[in-house]
């Protein structure tokens, strides 16, 4: 049953992570800073930006 809910778990935070991804390109191609981005995804700019720029 564990092992079940680890599976899962992965499996939700993957697709979250694909959901951030394409909100992310679609505010930058909206024109929202990496500073918005940032704030929104509670961190620094800088790491937004690093994070994210290959697929923004």
């Amino acid at each position: 049953m564990e092992e079940y809910k680890l599976e899962r778990a992965v499996l939700t935070r993957a697709r979250s992570e694909r959901e951030i991804v394409e909100a992310v390109v679609a505010a930058r191609k909206q024109g929202l800073s990496w500073k918005r981005i940032g704030q929104i995804l509670g961190t620094s700019a800088q790491a937004a930006q690093q994070r994210y720029v290959e697929v923004a």
